[in-house]
């Protein structure tokens, strides 16, 4: 089962997105290479993005 969340970006995120930018990408593929991220990326307005998750941790975090 798959599971999205469509996050709400802090007003700030444009200008500061640069310095975390880094660690970011990292775990975020560290998701990718557990299997438990299957897609992640900013709408066109950058005040949010969607983040499509799968797996065990996944089930659970939307239960709780």
């Amino acid at each position: 089962m798959y599971y999205a969340l469509i996050y709400d970006n802090h007003p700030s995120y444009m200008s500061e997105r640069g310095k975390y930018r880094d660690e970011h990408l990292g775990l975020l593929q560290q998701l990718v290479d557990d299997q438990e991220l299957a897609l992640a990326g900013a709408f066109d307005e950058p005040d949010r993005s969607l983040y499509i998750f799968k797996g065990p941790r996944a089930e659970a975090s939307a239960r709780e």
